[in-house]
């Protein structure tokens, strides 16, 4: 969890005695402009306005409120600005964080790409891996001992398709990438004259689940060669993923004698297919009639798995699972009878303009591709700017800017509202995006490092002294909302408002020529600054440079 002085809280307990009383969830942050704080009162419309009027003058009374005055139906509250000022640099000079945090004892999973390893990992996928990631980040920065998983299946239909397809059509050839991916393309494209899909892959999967050892070997092999070139990939994103589960772990194991235990008699049987009623009327089929049992039942002997050793259990699945996400979210807490906290995330696509993304057809970028994109656009600006650096230090700045630039493009749009994958928007470096926070962060350690310190500080604040550690203050409800919600685009808006904040008072505010004790408080300003927007960007996993 995050410990600070909650102002807010602070607030709302002062007024406990009186005869109106708030409660922290009456308090918003004012988005008017008016104030720092407002409080709407239309709910005591029925009261005197004499209470009202002791409820402003207990609230005014506080060691930090500059002003409380009721207009209007809202009570508005400005804090004073050393307030804030000694809130930050007391954490900061304290822990070197702001806010700080304490350990939750709950323990977090997210689960996130989980991509089927037929092929490189594309521009339709890398959604999920950067949405995931941030959420990793984020439950972690407010105190979760958080793991990442990827389930690997390496049991389905596609993978067998994958096998099949380098048997077929690559025989003789190197187990590599480029080649199981032509197979694959190929066996597709040619399912229907063999026969179509049961006749093609049935018999595959019969041998998998025997276990035919060779067989098993030899498909987890196929897929470890793709999944070693998704993981390295990601790993260009900053993605990393601490554990790799493999499906086919779940063939036999106890979790999935388990499953079928705690589901008893709530499995139905169908011409010797067995399968569980949906309270909605949909039939979730667990074993087909030929006995072979489906993805469904492998995945609940892995979650339950994860309720053995996590709390809290996220799932990050793409919009054409969110029927499925439904069944996991009934049939894993009311018919396995799990008492653990699930949740699922579920987020919109993006779609290739013009068309969709598919590697079955061919139809892809991949985000290797991507990053070499991003990677030229980037470099094109380093040297526009004419810094005089040298090519190592050139090539790092551009890769940061690069891998920035396409997960902020990513993870600043709302999980739930799809995204057109636009060559253009992707790589953009100006405007809201990732390069404009960097650069703020650049500017800032600039500063820091050409002026002369002064332990002076001054007790009056400017306008935009005061809007800056402002927004400084509410980073903790940022990364709360961001937290509940499993947003991480709340993370973003908030590094952009801050950034663009931080730049209205370095235009208005001399740093390091003002005098003596207006340089001491400015300077410790722009260290706060430095230190929580360095903190909500590597949230995001962007990360920061000392120049640009």
């Amino acid at each position: 969890m995050l410990i600070y002085d909650d102002l807010g809280k602070r607030i709302a307990t002062s007024t406990s005695g009186l005869k109106l009383k708030i409660e922290k969830t009456d308090i918003e942050i004012d988005s008017r402009g008016f104030a720092d704080f407002v409080v709407k009162t239309f709910k005591f419309k029925d009261h005197p306005v004499s209470d009202i009027t002791a409820l402003s003058d207990a609230i005014a009374k506080l060691d930090f409120v500059e002003e409380c005055s009721s207009t209007g139906g809202y009570l508005n509250i400005k804090v004073k600005a050393e307030k804030l000022y000694s809130i930050i640099d007391d954490a900061i000079s304290g822990v070197g964080m702001y806010p700080e945090t304490f350990q939750d004892p709950e323990r977090v999973v997210v689960e996130h790409t989980s991509a089927n390893p037929t092929g490189p990992i594309h521009v339709g996928r890398i959604r999920n891996s950067i949405i995931g990631d941030s959420v990793a980040r984020i439950f972690a920065r407010y105190g979760y001992r958080v793991s990442t998983h990827y389930f690997v299946n390496d049991s389905g239909k596609q993978v067998m398709a994958l096998y099949e397809g380098f048997v077929r059509y690559c025989k003789g050839c190197e187990l590599t990438v480029e080649n199981l991916l032509h197979g694959y393309q190929e066996i597709y494209r040619h399912m229907e004259e063999l026969g179509g899909e049961t006749a093609v892959i049935g018999p595959l999967l019969k041998r998998y689940e025997l276990p035919d050892v060779k067989l098993l070997e030899e498909i987890k092999g196929a897929c470890s060669v793709v999944l070693k070139n998704i993981k390295e990939t990601l790993g260009q994103l900053h993605v990393n993923i601490e554990d790799y589960i493999w499906e086919s772990g779940f063939l036999q194991s106890e979790e999935l004698v388990e499953v079928f235990e705690r589901l008893g008699t709530h499995i139905k049987e169908e011409k010797k297919a067995k399968f569980l009623e949906m309270p909605w009327g949909k039939k979730e089929y667990l074993v087909r009639s030929d006995g072979t049992k489906l993805y469904l039942v492998r995945d609940l002997a892995y979650h339950l798995f994860k309720t053995e050793h996590f709390d809290v259990i996220v799932d990050v699945l793409g919009e054409d699972h969110r029927d499925y996400a439904k069944t996991l979210g009934y049939v894993l807490p009311d018919l396995m009878e799990l008492d653990k906290r699930f949740e699922f995330l579920i987020y919109s696509f993006i779609s290739l303009e013009g068309s969709k993304l598919s590697t079955r057809q061919g139809n892809i970028i991949t985000v290797e591709e991507l990053i070499k994109k991003g990677l030229e656009e980037a470099s094109r600006i380093v040297s526009e700017k004419g810094n005089d650096y040298d090519e190592k230090t050139r090539e790092k700045i551009a890769k940061e800017v690069a891998v920035a630039s396409i997960r902020f493009n990513v993870v600043r749009v709302n999980p739930q509202k799809a995204i057109v994958f636009r060559w253009g928007e992707a790589l953009n470096t100006e405007g809201d995006s990732a390069p404009f926070i960097m650069y703020s962060y650049a500017r800032s350690s600039s500063i820091l490092e050409k002026g002369e310190p002064s332990e002076k500080r001054k007790s009056s604040y400017g306008k935009e002294e005061k809007a800056l550690l402002w927004n400084m203050y509410l980073f903790p409800d940022f990364i709360e909302k961001s937290m509940n919600s499993k947003r991480p685009d709340l993370i973003a808006s908030y590094a952009l408002a801050l950034t663009k904040t931080f730049n209205d008072f370095y235009s208005s505010c001399q740093v390091n020529v003002a005098e003596d004790d207006i340089r001491g408080t400015r300077r410790r300003i722009v260290e706060m600054y430095r230190t929580i927007i360095k903190d909500a960007a590597g949230m995001l996993g962007i990360n920061m440079l000392e120049r640009m």
